[in-house]
C-alpha cells in the first residue's frame, strides 16, 4: 500500500510542478483569452460563432429559414410542379417550336399534301420477229407487174412478222408495222401513176436506215415488246436508177453493208434483161418475170 500511494504522490507531483511553471488557468464560464487558442483552433471558434444562433433572435417571425419553408410549404401544386419540370428538363420557347410533340392532335389538324407513289409496271415478255423490206418500184413499166409482184411477196410474209414497204418512184415513201395492222390500200399496187422516174439507188440506202434502226433495241406496244432478229430484202423492178441523189459507187457501198449483216436478198425483174443490174449490186438470189430463149 505504501508502494502504491508513493507512486500516485510522485505522479500527482510531476502535474503539480508542470501546472506550476505554466500560467495558471481557471475553469470559469467566461470566455477564454485569444492569445491562448492555438491558430487551428481559431478557425473553428468562427465557424461556431458564425453558425451560433442568439437565444434572443431564435424566433418564428425573425428566423429566415423558418420563413423560407414556410413559403414552400404554402405555394400551389401548379407552381411546384412547373418549377420541378423546368429544373429536370429545361425547355425553352424555341426548343417547343423546333421539337413540337409527335402524338399532339395539332400535328393532325394540318393539312397535308401526300405524292402518290408510282406503281412498277409489269416487264413485258420479248418476243423475237422478222422485218421483210420490200422495195416496191412505181414506174408505168412496172404497171403491168406491180399487183402480182407485191401480192406474191406480201403473201409468203407471216401475218404476225413486221413489214416494211418501200415505194420509190422520183420520191420514197416508207411504211414499217405488223403486217396485220396494214390496211388494203397500203398493201395495193399503185396502178395509176404515169411516172418514169427511179430512185432505185435511195432506195437501197433507205433500206439499209431501216435494218440499223430495228437492230438495236426493242420494239413496245400494249402487250409485249418486239426484237427484230432477222431480216430479209426483197426488191421488184428494174434495178436501174435514173433519178437519185446518191452515186451508184455510194449505192454498192450502202448494200455491201446489208451483205455484210449477213441478210437473205432476193430480187424480182420483170424482164430478163435487167437481171445483170440487180446482180451488180450482189443480190444473193435473182428471179425474172418473162424469159426469152
Amino acid at each position: 500500500m505504501k508502494e502504491k500511494k508513493s507512486i500516485l504522490s510522485s505522479l500527482f507531483s510531476r502535474d503539480r510542478e508542470v501546472l506550476k511553471n505554466d500560467s495558471e488557468i481557471y475553469v470559469t464560464h467566461e470566455k477564454i483569452p485569444a492569445s491562448i487558442v492555438k491558430p487551428e483552433e481559431e478557425k473553428d471558434s468562427k465557424t461556431v460563432q458564425r453558425t451560433q444562433i442568439k437565444p434572443d433572435l431564435n424566433t418564428a417571425e425573425n428566423d429566415e429559414y423558418y420563413k423560407n419553408l414556410v413559403k414552400e410549404a404554402t405555394k400551389s401544386d401548379d407552381k411546384v410542379a412547373s418549377n420541378d419540370d423546368k429544373k429536370t428538363n429545361p425547355v425553352t420557347d424555341d426548343n417547343k417550336k423546333m421539337f413540337p410533340n409527335v402524338w399532339s392532335n395539332e400535328r393532325f389538324k394540318e393539312k397535308r399534301d401526300y405524292t402518290s407513289v408510282k406503281v412498277t409496271p409489269v416487264i413485258k415478255p420479248v418476243v423475237n420477229k422478222k422485218l421483210t423490206i420490200l422495195l416496191v418500184e412505181e414506174t408505168s413499166e412496172m404497171l403491168p407487174y406491180a399487183a402480182r409482184l407485191l401480192n406474191k411477196n406480201v403473201e409468203v410474209v407471216n401475218k404476225d412478222d413486221f413489214l416494211c414497204i418501200i415505194r420509190y418512184s422520183e420520191n420514197i415513201e416508207t411504211v414499217v408495222k405488223i403486217k396485220d395492222k396494214f390496211n388494203e390500200v397500203e398493201l395495193e399496187a399503185n396502178v395509176d401513176t404515169t411516172n418514169d422516174k427511179k430512185s432505185f439507188y435511195d432506195a437501197l440506202k433507205k433500206a439499209y436506215e431501216i435494218v440499223m434502226q430495228y437492230s438495236i433495241g426493242t420494239i413496245e406496244d400494249s402487250i409485249n415488246r418486239y426484237r427484230v432478229c432477222d431480216f430479209e430484202v426483197v426488191g421488184m423492178g428494174t434495178a436501174s436508177d435514173n433519178s437519185s441523189k446518191i452515186t451508184f459507187e455510194e449505192a454498192i457501198k450502202e448494200f455491201d453493208k446489208i451483205l455484210n449483216k449477213g441478210i437473205k436478198t432476193r430480187y424480182f425483174c420483170i424482164d430478163d434483161v435487167y437481171m445483170k443490174n440487180a446482180a451488180l449490186f450482189g443480190f444473193r438470189t435473182i428471179g425474172s418475170m418473162t424469159f426469152e430463149f
